[in-house]
This record gives C-alpha cells, structure tokens and sequence, in this order.
C-alpha cells in the first residue's frame, strides 16, 4: 500500500511533537521560543507540531495507520484543537477518521 505525502506529513510530524513535549517536561527545554531558537525552526511551527502531543491516542493511532481522511484531517490539524478528547473525537471522527 501507498501512503501518501500527507500521511507521512502527518505520521512524522507526531515524533517531534512527542519528543519536544517529553524534553519540555523534562526541564531541557523551557519553552517554544527556546525549542524553535535551538532547532533553527519558527515558534509558530514548534507551537502547531507541538499541539500533536496532546491528541487523543486513538486519533495518533488512525494517524499513524493511515486510516483517516488525511486531507481533513491535516485541515483540522492545522487549526486549534480543544484539548479534552472527547471533544477532540467529536470534532474529528465525524468527518476524518475511522476509528475502532
């Protein structure tokens, strides 16, 4: 099977979400202004991947399956997600994914 430029756009972008989220807890980092400083990329960018940590692990698992609609599902990505993930399902499953 294929998977295409926006599932690994979307499956790779989780990785550095979970990494930098670990080195925040961590105390490596202290902040996005500091991750983006280090890692030569813009706060803005830090701040949307980072997002990605906080989804509901059921929605990481249709991500990282390609089991979604990956064009809206990178749509809603790029916007603010609620943080509950009830809220997160109810707002995505609808529309993008295929969960169990």
């Amino acid at each position: 099977m294929l998977v295409s430029n926006r599932s690994r756009r979307q499956s790779s972008a989780i990785w550095p979400a979970w990494r930098w989220q670990r080195m925040l807890d961590e105390g490596v980092y202290t902040s996005v202004s500091e991750i983006g400083d280090t890692e030569n990329i813009s706060k803005s960018y830090v701040s949307r991947i980072l997002r990605l940590a906080l989804l509901a692990p059921d929605i990481v698992e249709a991500i990282l399956a390609g089991t979604t609609d990956q064009g809206m599902v990178l749509e809603q990505l790029e916007q603010p997600l609620p943080a509950g993930w009830e809220e997160q399902r109810t707002l995505l499953k609808p529309r993008a994914l295929c969960l169990r």
